[in-house]
C-alpha cells in the first residue's frame, strides 16, 4: 500500500508540473525504486497465495499466470522511471482466472494492474472472511466495482442479494460487464460516484487501470464520466436500503463523505467495507471525521477498513436492514 501510495505521489507531482512531460529526474529514480519494492512484494504474496492454495491446482496455475506478466510490467516501469499512461490502443488480451469454489472465471487483462485487484482480493479470502458481513443480505452497492472481482465474489457470497457495480473507467467498465454476465443478479452502471452532480475528468497518476481518478473538471466541461451521487444511484435502482455497501474509488471518497447529501443516504446503510486513499490529502480523514461524529466503529484488514452503524456490535445486529 505504501508503495503504491508513493508511485502515485510522484506521479501527481509529475502531471501537476507539465501534464505532457515525464518527471523530473529525481521523481523518476524514486519511482523506479517504489516499482522494484512492489515487485518484490507481488512475488512474496503470490508465494504465500501458492502455499495456502496447495489444494487448489486450478487457482495456482490461475495465479502465476497472472504473477509473470504483472512482474514484467513492474520491472519495465522500474526501467522506465514510471508507469505509462493508459491508452485504449494498448489492451492486452483478457485471459480467465480461477478463484477456489467459483463457478465462473473472472477475466483481467495480462500484465496490468488487474493482477494486483485479484490478488489483493484473494489474499483477503484466504485468511478468513471476518471482514465481510454474514448472510443472507438482500443488497450491495460495489463503488469502484473496477473489472468485477469483488462483484462476482459478492454475488457467490450473497446468491440471494441484488448487486449494483458502479465503475466510471470505460475498459474497465466494458471487462466489469463481461465478468457479471454469468451472474443475473449483478447489474453494472457506467459513471463516477461523487458527492454532488458536476462536470468530471480523468487524472490518470499512472498506477494503472485500478488507479484512475476522477477530478471536477477545470474548465467545466464533461470531458469524463457522467457524476453519480450515492442517493442517485439508491434511487435509481429501486435500493430502499443497501446491507453492504464497498467503496474503492482512488480518493473520491473526500467528496462523498464532505457532501451535505450524507445523511440522505446514510442511515440506509447497514456495513461500510472501504479501501481508504490516504495518499489524497484529506480523503481517510473525511470519512473518520463523518463517521465518527455519528458513532460508527471500524476495524481494518488489511487495505480494506470496515465500518460499522452504532449498535453493530450487539449479538443481535446484522447489517441486513430488511430482516
Amino acid at each position: 500500500m505504501k508503495n503504491r501510495q508513493r508511485v502515485s505521489q510522484i506521479a501527481q507531482k509529475g502531471l501537476r508540473a507539465n501534464s505532457s512531460a515525464a518527471p523530473p529526474a529525481a521523481s523518476r529514480r524514486s519511482a523506479r525504486w517504489a516499482s522494484l519494492r512492489q515487485l518484490g512484494s507481488l512475488g512474496l504474496i503470490a508465494l504465500r497465495l501458492s502455499v495456502r492454495l496447495v489444494t487448489q491446482p486450478r487457482t495456482v496455475r490461475s495465479l502465476f499466470q497472472a504473477h509473470v506478466p504483472t512482474q514484467i510490467m513492474l520491472w519495465r516501469r522500474a526501467k522506465r522511471g514510471q508507469a505509462a499512461p493508459i491508452t485504449r490502443d494498448a489492451q492486452p488480451e483478457p485471459k480467465p482466472f480461477f478463484f477456489p469454489s467459483m463457478p465462473h472465471a473472472i477475466h483481467y487483462r495480462p500484465g496490468t494492474s488487474d493482477a494486483w485487484t485479484i490478488l489483493e482480493w484473494l489474499l483477503l479470502l484466504t485468511r478468513d472472511n471476518a471482514h465481510l458481513p454474514p448472510g443472507p443480505l438482500n443488497t450491495v452497492l460495489d463503488l469502484g466495482a473496477n473489472i468485477g472481482v469483488t462483484s462476482c465474489l459478492f454475488a457467490r457470497l450473497y446468491p440471494e442479494a441484488r448487486i449494483v457495480s458502479v465503475e466510471p473507467e470505460l475498459s474497465n467498465y466494458e471487462l466489469l460487464c463481461r465478468n457479471i454476465a454469468p451472474w443475473p443478479r449483478v447489474t453494472a452502471v457506467h459513471g463516477a460516484v461523487w458527492g454532488e452532480k458536476c462536470p468530471l475528468c480523468f487524472l490518470d497518476p499512472h498506477e494503472g487501470h485500478w488507479g484512475m481518478r476522477v477530478i471536477p473538471s477545470p474548465n467545466g466541461e464533461n470531458g469524463g464520466p457522467p457524476s453519480l451521487t450515492v442517493a442517485e444511484i439508491m434511487e435509481g435502482h429501486d435500493l430502499k436500503t443497501v446491507d453492504l455497501l464497498k467503496i474503492d474509488i482512488e480518493g473520491a471518497e473526500k467528496a462523498i463523505f464532505e457532501s451535505p447529501d450524507l445523511d440522505r443516504w446514510l442511515s440506509h446503510v447497514g456495513l461500510i467495507a472501504i479501501e481508504l486513499h490516504p495518499q489524497v490529502p484529506g480523503a481517510s480523514e473525511a470519512v473518520h471525521d463523518a463517521l465518527g461524529q455519528r458513532e460508527w466503529s471500524h476495524r481494518t484488514w488489511g487495505n480494506l477498513t470496515v465500518f460499522r452503524p452504532p449498535g453493530a456490535c450487539s449479538p443481535e445486529y446484522h447489517p441486513n436492514l430488511g430482516r
